[in-house]
């Protein structure tokens, strides 16, 4: 992390807070809002100061994700009820480690003192109380009685003192909470929401980094900060005090944005975008994190190869990605057809012919499926098989539930379904492991078709199977965009240039995705963009003057030849096609033919291109998605003129297919 190095003027005494990610305002040509498939968010900054105690004010849309080992010291909590209640007793979970020789040690505060609001603006006056140190109970838990007669929404925590005191400065508490409870008049036990925290910065140096994380909804996000300088209350509150404010959306799912039609954008909040078109993804995919890297991470050995960077120089920035794949539950049945097993149930596809189809047997047919970890079950939601005005769905069950895959318990009876949909609440929120349904009866005699069954927990969110890959393939190419400010265009070499490199694992070599070379002095930032329909990690290099020109249309393959057989190496190739600046939108035509001259593939067909330099994947199948056989196939790519039938350039040339 870069720092922000201020010399302040004696006497002067101001704060001033500065994020460096995400930025308040975030802008690759018409994208002004962060936005992000992480569930948290996390904040890099600095606050300048004159010294002494700073206080970092964050409000957080849901929360802070480990808030009993927080990167900050903590002093305060506001939390949310949702609704107003009438209270009874406050309960704090403190974080107790056992020591050596056995000894107990409460990281819970002494003293807590509580404000009271209905609305979140207006607080009452504090309610102080001593806190013992929870050790002693059975449950660990400190609980502190209200008066009678208070009702809130909101509770501001706070505290002076703690049963510890940081390492390095003694001067300040150790406070770590697992979380807070409320016992409400009725004697309901409610867990609100952590929507503010406070920490405590006590530093001499006039630059102060921090770093802090908060968790996000669903949507649309405010994230607000405040630096206030603590123990100067002689000054004007401008004077004191800075904010900043970051909004985000969070896309936990990336299908439902793209099945409207519209190209879905990520970014990192500073400099990177990802702009996927609706077409591009495949089923599976749920979604993509966009994850920065420290330039001083990426090995040396993997781009002193590439003679256009400067001798000892690193890259500029550097991303990876990890692209969240929906697998399949493990499910078994006590019926299936060949070709159409139980797992077809839980794959996340809800088109034919990914369906589980039972075989013709009497029933009671049992299918049961592993969750590979224990989830609340709130609902669970049958999507049954309809052809032709007949449904193939089941029409009595009952639903097990186990922790143990030995001991199941009865959680639901369903006494009718509905032809498509079928929407199945669990009372209580059982917790399960494995799940059986048992169907008793069909609509269909002795034959159930059951395209999909999702399950969710009570609190909406669904339970899927993942798994992780760091190399995303697309259907169509994704268009990937970075800004370069001023400042760091001054590490560039004079006359120079810097390029958007993509690295290919199985070539182990960086690849251009977009070049910008020359004339980079003076300049206010430069945006460099390419397409590719592969992402994996990502940098951008200073590159010096040699070799930055090249041919109107350039075309190579990652690999001579490949092999698509699916065991892992080298089951894909990338075609990467270069196009010289040009006065008009250039259009591509990149087409595969047998040496009959039959053309097998069109992996383009006279597509506007908007950037210089562009990756095609090919994985070695037909335009029927049938794989192609062994041998050497002819390539060809085009340029066209938009308004012209015949292309302005050509290249053409062979690949291998092996097994």
């Amino acid at each position: 992390m870069s720092l922000w190095l201020v010399c302040l003027s004696p006497g002067e005494a101001q704060v001033a807070l500065r994020l460096f990610r995400p930025q308040e305002l975030f802008r690759i040509g018409d994208v002004t809002v962060f936005t992000t498939a992480q569930p948290e968010l996390t904040l890099v900054g600095e606050i300048r100061s004159p010294g002494g105690r700073v206080r970092l004010i964050v409000e957080t849309p849901d929360g802070i994700p480990r808030p009993e080992s927080p990167e900050l010291p903590l002093r305060q909590w506001t939390v949310d009820l949702e609704q107003v209640y009438p209270l009874r007793e406050l309960i704090l979970l403190p974080v107790i480690i056992v020591g050596e020789g056995g000894t107990p040690r409460s990281y819970g505060p002494r003293n807590v003192f509580l404000r009271l609001s209905e609305d979140g603006r207006t607080f009452s006056d504090p309610l102080a109380f001593v806190a013992s140190s929870g050790v002693e109970a059975p449950d660990r838990r400190v609980r502190l009685s209200l008066p009678e007669g208070l009702q809130a929404r909101f509770l501001r925590i706070f505290w002076e003192d703690g049963w510890q005191r940081r390492a390095g400065e003694e001067d300040l508490p150790d406070v770590r909470l697992l979380g807070v409870e409320v016992l409400t008049a009725d004697r309901t036990l409610r867990a609100p929401r952590l929507v503010r925290v406070t920490a405590e910065i006590a530093s001499a140096l006039p630059v102060q980094p921090f770093q802090f994380s908060v968790r996000l909804r669903e949507g649309r996000n405010v994230v607000r900060l405040e630096a206030l300088l603590e123990d100067r209350p002689d000054l004007a509150a401008e004077e004191r005090s800075d904010t900043a404010t970051v909004t985000v959306v969070y896309r936990p799912e990336m299908l439902p944005v793209l099945e409207e039609g519209t190209p879905l954008q990520l970014s990192d909040g500073s400099r990177l975008l990802v702009e996927i078109p609706p077409s591009a993804v495949r089923e599976s995919l749920r979604s993509l994190e966009i994850l920065p890297v420290e330039p001083q991470e990426v090995a040396p050995d993997t781009y002193r190869r590439l003679r256009q960077v400067p001798e000892g120089a690193e890259p500029l920035f550097a991303y990876r990605f990890q692209g969240h794949y929906q697998i399949p539950f493990r499910a078994e049945a006590s019926a299936s057809l060949p070709g159409q097993p139980p797992s077809l149930a839980v794959d996340g596809r809800k088109e034919p012919p990914s369906a589980w189809v039972s075989s013709l047997v009497p029933f009671p047919i049992r299918w049961r499926v592993d969750l590979q970890a224990v989830f609340p079950l709130g609902r669970i939601v049958l999507y049954a098989h309809r052809e032709g005005g007949v449904s193939f769905a089941p029409a009595r069950a009952k639903i097990y539930v186990s922790t143990d895959g030995e001991t199941f318990e009865l959680a639901a009876e369903v006494a009718e379904f509905q032809d498509e949909t079928t929407s199945i609440f669990l009372p209580g929120g059982p917790l399960a492991r494995w799940v059986e349904l048992v169907i008793e009866e069909g609509k269909q005699p002795n034959v159930v078709q059951v395209l999909e069954i999702e399950f969710y927990q009570p609190n909406g969110r669904r339970i899927v199977a993942e798994e992780v890959r760091p190399i995303l393939a697309f259907e169509r190419p994704v268009r990937v965009a970075l800004r370069i400010e001023a400042e760091r265009l001054a590490e560039v070499p004079p006359g120079g240039g810097v390029g958007l490199f993509l690295w290919n694992p199985a070539a182990r070599e960086w690849e251009p995705l977009a070049v910008e070379s020359g004339g980079l002095e003076g300049r206010s930032e430069v945006l460099l963009e390419g397409e590719s329909s592969v992402l994996g990690p990502l940098a951008v290099f200073p590159l010096q003057s040699v070799g930055l020109v090249g041919p109107p249309l350039t075309a190579q393959w990652s690999l001579r030849g490949f092999s698509p057989n699916g065991d892992g190496i080298a089951d894909r190739n990338r075609l990467h096609v270069a196009i010289a600046a040009q006065e008009w939108t250039p259009e591509l035509a990149i087409f595969l033919f047998d040496l009959h001259g039959r053309r097998v593939r069109t992996l383009m067909d006279r597509q506007a291109v908007f950037t210089s330099t562009l990756t095609v994947e090919w994985d070695g199948t037909d335009g029927s998605g049938r794989p192609v056989p062994i041998g050497v196939y002819l390539y060809q790519v085009e340029l066209y003129r938009p308004d012209r039938g015949q292309p302005e350039a050509v290249v053409n040339g062979v690949v291998g297919v092996a097994r």
